[in-house]
């Protein structure tokens, strides 16, 4: 958050300009938005182990200033204070009865109803940005990893939007 935050003010265990310079680094944060995902390396305390253990669940297109629980994959919801592997588990699992369309799924709910469960809100995908990964194998062995990232519009003639695209590394 300090990287991203105005300001000389920094929280509990974080950093700013002079925390940077002390400790002999030849950037200070931004204090702003990050411009890509790579960008996070630059911030204190990042090590390479946990940049690769959390980079999948990684964007910069949500334009939210953190987790969105309803999307966020196990992992992103584990680094939350208020969740544990057991009940990140527990909430995956009750999250794939969310409803896309207004429908119940299979596991949600009795079928042919058209109706939500109790206490069920419907799930809007518009606004929300995915990333889609695809790996192509040759001889059981991945060649190329091509990646989109893309947004969900709502309009019915331009259903996403393109953010990225490109090639990632296997």
């Amino acid at each position: 958050m300090d990287w991203r935050e105005p300001g000389d003010l920094h929280r509990l265990n974080g950093a700013k300009e002079p925390e940077y310079r002390a400790a002999g680094y030849p950037y200070v944060p931004r204090n702003g938005p990050l411009q890509s995902i790579d960008e996070l390396k630059l911030v204190m305390g990042m090590t390479p182990e946990l940049y690769q253990r959390i980079e999948a669940a990684l964007t910069i297109y949500s334009q939210r200033p953190s987790i969105n629980v309803d999307t966020a994959p196990r992992e992103a919801l584990m680094a939350l204070p208020t969740f544990d592997a057991e009940n990140a588990d527990a909430f995956v699992k009750a999250r794939s009865g969310a409803f896309l369309d207004g429908s119940p799924t299979a596991e949600a709910g009795q079928a042919g109803s058209s109706e939500l469960p109790s206490g069920t809100q419907p799930l809007s995908l518009v606004g929300i940005a995915f990333s889609i990964r695809a790996e192509p194998l040759v001889d059981g062995l991945p060649v190329l990893a091509r990646e989109a990232v893309i947004r969900i519009s709502g309009d019915a003639h331009r259903p996403y939007w393109i953010l990225w695209w490109g090639d990632r590394p296997v």
